[in-house]
């Protein structure tokens, strides 16, 4: 192990040291160890790590998987007798099961005979129809501030829902009901007034037996629920009906909107960052069990495993939502796609790099920024190259014109939706995970 050390005078104090933090300590630890190269994948919450290890002259070489960065890093240190860097994000991880209990019905009788207003989760999308009149996804902020008592069926306090805390839930304290079928699960992130322990079907149906004893809510909550929801459709809509060139993420996916309302019975894969963000709150489901994607734990790479998997057990057509990044994790898939002919249709938002292509890199060096791709990639004739389908879409209609053909045919497809490269937002709507740095520029 190299270690590198600084004298101080007797005198010195804490005051004489530079402001500095996480990041600077990184890069300050591997030039002291004289490393100059660093192997990855950005994302939340070391996007900016990469970024200031390439002002400060290092190298970082991006890759589309953490597995041949990690392969990269072992082999470089293998070679040079110092320690291979692969910095990445956070690792796969596995689901709840909530989805096991299969409680469709229990579920939808609870919210209905309740009248009490529901928010779904990305991934319970369908469960009931998110056109359902009770449906308050589009005012979901409003809810969440506002409600005094909120059931949990299956969904947790986590990340996704702000631990329960902040803004988020409004300045009043909230009551929590939650159902779960782990009791160490209770309590985690914010005290709960009524914890339910047990699988999520046979929970809801003992609360149905005592359903009609419930106060319906109040109708003052249900109009300030529509109100809210009216007037965010309707700017949703007005953003949605522009015609932008070359495309944005809105105006692509107001066309897969359309075509999964006309087609229920499509699988919808999606994985991204503004992708995904956007798809969740613009792509309506109709139907359980269609909607697959990063869940809870936010990883890239699921697209391709779960397009093939969804299609072989339905033996029904798959959509895949991709961001260009996350298409890189598992593009090679493609020949799998091909070899079964499996009926999968993937689009990839190709915005030329991570959250958008318009990064550059701060020393003026030959290397791209670690967001940015190759530009104007052709996706599309990697489908063609293993005898499936490839489509360039560059209009709404060209994009409407290729799924349409390609749900006809039923053939593996690959559609090159061409997008703003300015129009991504960096981490989605996630930037207030990516860490700021506090520290002065040294």
């Amino acid at each position: 192990m190299l270690t590198a050390t600084k004298e101080h005078s007797a005198n010195s104090t804490a005051e004489d040291a530079p402001l500095t933090d996480g990041f600077h300590l990184v890069i300050d630890a591997l030039k002291a160890n004289d490393i100059d190269t660093i192997f990855g994948l950005v994302g939340i919450p070391i996007t900016d790590l990469a970024r200031l290890a390439q002002a400060e002259g290092m190298r970082f070489i991006g890759f589309r998987h953490e597995q041949h960065a990690g392969n990269a890093a072992a082999i470089a240190g293998y070679m040079t007798q110092k320690p291979g860097i692969c910095l990445t994000v956070s690792a796969p991880g596995l689901g709840k099961g909530a989805a096991y209990a299969q409680a469709d019905q229990e579920i939808k009788d609870l919210v209905e005979k309740s009248g009490i207003p529901y928010l779904p989760m990305s991934m319970a999308k369908g469960l009931l129809p998110d056109t359902h009149p009770q449906c308050a996804s589009a005012a979901r902020s409003f809810v969440l501030s506002e409600a005094d008592t909120v059931m949990l069926i299956g969904a947790r306090l986590n990340w996704l829902l702000a631990h329960g805390k902040g803004k988020t839930w409004g300045n009043h304290l909230k009551k929590f009901i939650q159902i779960d079928i782990a009791p160490t699960e209770i309590d985690s992130n914010v005290p709960i007034a009524a914890p339910v322990i047990g699988d999520v079907g046979s929970c809801v149906n003992e609360l149905l037996k005592q359903i009609a004893s419930v106060p319906k809510p109040s109708s003052e909550w249900l109009s300030a629920i529509k109100e809210k929801s009216d007037k965010n459709i309707a700017k949703m809509e007005e953003t949605l009906s522009k015609n932008p060139s070359p495309m944005n993420f809105h105006s692509a996916l107001r066309v897969i909107r359309d075509v999964v309302k006309a087609n229920p019975d499509v699988n919808i894969v999606n994985e991204g960052a503004n992708t995904l963000d956007y798809a969740r709150s613009i792509v309506n489901m109709y139907k359980p069990r269609k909607r697959f994607d990063s869940g809870t734990w936010g990883i890239m790479g699921i697209g391709m495993g779960y397009a093939i998997g969804a299609a072989v057990v339905s033996k029904q057509p798959v959509i895949a939502i991709e961001g260009d990044s996350a298409f890189g994790f598992s593009g090679m898939e493609l020949e799998t796609i091909c070899r079964y002919n499996l009926p999968i249709i993937t689009v990839v938002f190709n915005n030329n790099g991570v959250y958008r292509g318009t990064d550059v890199n701060p020393t003026g060096g030959a290397d791209v920024a670690p967001t940015v791709f190759v530009k104007n990639a052709r996706y599309d004739k990697m489908m063609e190259a293993f005898g499936g389908v490839g489509f360039n879409a560059t209009t709404p209609q060209e994009l409407m014109d290729a799924l349409n053909q390609s749900l006809a045919s039923g053939k593996p497809t690959v559609i090159n939706a061409v997008i703003d490269e300015t129009a991504g937002t960096e981490s989605g709507r996630l930037t207030n995970l990516n860490p700021a740095s506090t520290a002065t520029k040294k």
